[in-house]
């Protein structure tokens, strides 16, 4: 009871709230591996990776090999300055969890910034084929490619996340690729496809139009976008409570 209602208090954003009760549930429990990983994360959070480690440890004696602890144990150690150390644990999680692509995304950068740009890249390639729907890895891809000056890889790789996750965050990578390859008319496209994904009711076009210089267009397209909010909004039910004038 004590994690569950540590659990609703980190929803609501207390999170002082919540470690206090995942402290409450090791003293009443000592073994209790999910309070022991949920302060883990939260003093990492914290920047306090020692203590993250400690708890950490604990897990690991209750449930020897797992993978978010041992994450937790490589993420303090490279904010600690033990990169070599911090690595070498992340990579014992993705063999054992080939689907963390946020602990991919961390080994990758660490790679990339000491010029293993080759090793960075095999990293991501294999996160992203464990992870098709996920566009994180196909997006650091698409990045690396560009600031190495391979604007066609780069493309592939930011179309590959769209396909993948056709969510309006990677469409605007993609939209903002295009644009910096002065493709404008294809970004706008994808830029008009993420308005639809969110009901028309967002303005990336009218924005798009606006810094193109097209004053008169963007003035029309923010006001269709916001007549559709607001219709929107008018269709919705009250609010329990509030009583609608």
């Amino acid at each position: 009871m004590l994690v569950q209602r540590g659990d609703q208090f980190l929803l609501a954003k207390d999170p002082q709230s919540a470690f206090d009760d995942y402290q409450r549930a090791i003293r009443s429990d000592p073994r209790n591996a999910l309070a022991h990983l949920r302060s883990a994360n939260l003093l990492l959070i914290g920047n306090s990776p020692e203590r993250a480690t400690d708890e950490a440890k604990q897990v690991l004696r209750v449930q020897p090999g797992n993978p978010d602890a041992l994450a937790v144990i490589g993420v303090a150690a490279i904010n600690s300055g033990r990169t070599a150390e911090g690595k070498s644990v992340l990579r014992q999680v993705l063999s054992k969890s080939p689907e963390r692509v946020d602990v991919a995304l961390i080994v990758a950068d660490i790679d990339r910034l000491q010029g293993l740009t080759e090793q960075a890249k095999k990293i991501l390639l294999d996160a992203a084929e464990n992870n098709p729907n996920d566009a994180r890895p196909r997006l650091a891809l698409g990045r690396m490619a560009e600031e190495e000056g391979d604007t066609r890889s780069a493309e592939q790789n930011y179309r590959l996340a769209v396909h993948g996750d056709d969510s309006p965050e990677a469409n605007i990578r993609l939209a903002q690729f295009l644009q910096r390859t002065t493709r404008f008319q294809e970004s706008a496209d994808v830029l008009a496809h993420i308005d639809a994904l969110q009901g028309n009711k967002s303005s990336h076009v009218a924005d798009f139009s606006l810094i193109s210089g097209q004053s008169k267009q963007a003035a029309e397209q923010y006001r269709s976008a916001l007549g559709k909010l607001t219709v929107a909004m008018g269709t919705r039910d009250p609010k329990p409570g509030i009583d609608p004038e």
